[in-house]
């Protein structure tokens, strides 16, 4: 009877290695989860952070501090919020003169926030102090269209911003102009400075952005092409040169594809450098949303691994846990979370069936 006990008591023990989620939705605000770590089960959402417009968030290095776009007075704002063991604590926002946010990220020392705005084309910074308190808008800057294409690229759609691996330098991916827009970061007042672009395919539409492990290579993926562009980086001067891109499918199946409304969404880089892991939508239906693992090749170019299902509707976003051993699936119109079980060796997925209810979840990020 007492091994029975203790066999159950270690049973309980191993179950209970669960790691949380905290979950940024286009409904009300900020939801919390936790991943069973043995099964990929998602727990119960719920919500730990009431906001509006809280979709897209950022979480520091040291995980103790998530940034959120935002809608304060029918202004456009970022959220700086405080993380705790049960959610998150709201420490303050800031507006900018714009109408809202699809995206923020930090500098890696904390000291930035950066925001796209995509429906006005403008890209936004914020100085932040060591406590997670947001300053007033830092910089504006204003995009404009170079070759205007039909919607959406019939004017400038910043999407998103990223720190460079060496944070000396912030990479704009601007859907409407086919740039990205390269600026250099004042860390001291929270200030970017225009330095140039890397130019993108025309029509390809540039929507995030990730970084090879050493830092030699920028991953570009484009939303209207179901692509990846791969740009060299000059670490001293910042500047892109493209030297390849790729389709996030298996070759032949993109043209049907991209023909018939599917587009990307996300991109993220494995921990040890050697996978690229895309989310590809369905604007169709709840069919054939997806994600596509790439494997990285000796000189930082990029092949085709494999595609599995996503398990929801518009995938707007993915991440990969800590251990890089899940993937998590935001499912916009689905309104869901799933779980994908991933070979840290091989690099491939395999769909948990599990997922979670969450409004208009929109992304994922480990705390």
């Amino acid at each position: 009877m007492k091994r029975l006990l203790l066999s159950l008591a270690l049973s309980s023990l191993v179950s209970a290695d669960t790691t949380p989620v905290l979950i940024g939705t286009g409904a009300d605000g900020i939801y919390r989860s936790d991943l069973d770590r043995d099964t990929g089960k998602l727990s119960e959402a719920r919500l730990v952070g009431p906001a509006q417009n809280a979709g897209f968030l950022a979480l520091s290095a040291d995980r103790k501090l998530v940034v959120s776009t935002a809608k304060v007075e029918k202004k456009g704002a970022v959220s700086s919020w405080k993380v705790t063991k049960e959610g998150v604590d709201l420490i303050n926002s800031e507006t900018y003169d714009g109408g809202g946010l699809c995206q923020v990220s930090f500098d890696h020392t904390h000291q930035m926030v950066m925001g796209a705005d995509y429906g006005g084309g403008k890209l936004v910074s914020f100085p932040i102090d060591a406590s997670g308190k947001l300053g007033p808008n830092a910089s504006l800057h204003q995009h404009e269209v170079i070759d205007p294409r039909p919607a959406p690229q019939n004017q400038a759609r910043v999407h998103a911003t990223w720190p460079g691996p060496d944070n000396k330098f912030a990479y704009v991916p601007d859907l409407g102009i086919d740039r990205v827009k390269i600026y250099a970061m004042n860390l001291s007042d929270g200030t970017l400075i225009p330095a140039g672009a890397g130019v993108s395919p025309p029509g390809s539409g540039p929507r995030h952005m990730k970084f090879s492990g050493d830092g030699k290579h920028a991953y570009v993926l484009n939303e209207l092409t179901l692509s990846v562009t791969v740009f060299q980086r000059n670490s001293e001067m910042g500047d892109l040169k493209e030297v390849e891109t790729v389709s996030v499918f298996a070759a032949g199946e993109e043209k049907d594809k991209k023909e018939d409304k599917m587009s990307c969404s996300e991109i993220l880089v494995s921990k040890d450098g050697r996978f690229v892991y895309t989310g590809n939508r369905d604007l169709n239906g709840p069919e054939r949303d997806s994600v596509s693992v790439l494997a990285v090749q000796p000189d930082g170019t990029l092949k085709h691994l494999q595609t599995v299902s996503s398990g929801v509707w518009i995938v707007r976003n993915i991440a990969l846990s800590p251990e890089g051993d899940y993937l998590l699936c935001s499912g916009q119109r689905s309104n869901q979370v799933t779980s994908i079980k991933v070979d840290t060796k091989t690099g491939k997925m395999t769909p948990t069936g599990h997922s979670t209810k969450v409004p208009k979840a929109m992304c994922v990020v480990f705390p």
